[in-house]
């Protein structure tokens, strides 16, 4: 029998409950380690549904949990919903907390949106306009204006040899060099938070919408 099974992420623990015969019950607390989450996987069936939100860590919530169940959703704050790939929203809610914390547009952003709607809708907001620039970046064949080459450069590197490429030796510097120098590092985080001022200054000009008014002509209409 199909149960679907909800949990409320808090950083160290989740809040469990159980969907099934058409009633809730809650189980009580999962810990937020691995060793945990393995163990409460274990007691749910091939047939059952987990329901998690959009939270940091949700990602790594999906890995433990996806071999034990059919599948794990992960809901939207703003509205819940299992179309797309609960891994790809996963991901993009997890690039989003990170892009909430590093210099730059986004996170001036993240915090505009945190101040009026909070910090869960600001992430999934910052998700979706990720998933946006993504789609047009690859569309246009074209690099993210306020990327951080040596920062780039680094990661990449770090992705090659992961996935098994050989390190290089020798005296030649690697593509990844740049990074090692601080004051590089220091130009481009400056670079980074002087598009984030920027950002703040642009939208702090922003007037809110008034309401539009119906005229009498358009209420008889209506009526």
């Amino acid at each position: 029998m199909r149960r679907v099974i909800g949990m409320d992420i808090h950083r160290t623990f989740a809040e469990v409950v159980f969907w099934e015969d058409g009633k809730l019950r809650p189980t009580g607390r999962v810990g937020m380690t691995r060793a945990g989450l393995e163990g409460f996987g274990r007691s749910l069936g091939k047939e059952d549904e987990v329901v998690i939100e959009a939270t940091g860590n949700a990602m790594a919530v999906v890995r433990v949990l996806s071999p034990y169940v059919a599948r794990v959703i992960v809901a939207n704050p703003l509205q819940v919903s299992k179309r797309g790939r609960s891994h790809a929203r996963a991901m993009l809610v997890e690039a989003a907390w990170a892009a909430s914390k590093a210099p730059g547009p986004l996170r001036a952003f993240f915090l505009r949106i945190r101040a009026r709607r909070g910090h869960q809708i600001a992430a999934v907001a910052v998700a979706r306009k990720l998933a946006v620039l993504c789609w047009h970046l690859l569309v246009k064949d074209a690099d993210y204006q306020w990327a951080r080459p040596a920062l780039v450069a680094n990661k990449l590197r770090a992705m090659e040899l992961k996935a098994g490429q050989p390190a290089k030796k020798g005296s030649k510097p690697g593509s990844a060099y740049a990074y090692n120098i601080k004051e590089l590092r220091d130009r481009e985080i400056g670079v980074a938070r002087h598009a984030e001022q920027a950002y703040e200054r642009f939208v702090s000009q922003w007037q809110p919408r008034r309401a539009k008014r119906r005229t009498d002509a358009a209420n008889e209409e209506r009526h």
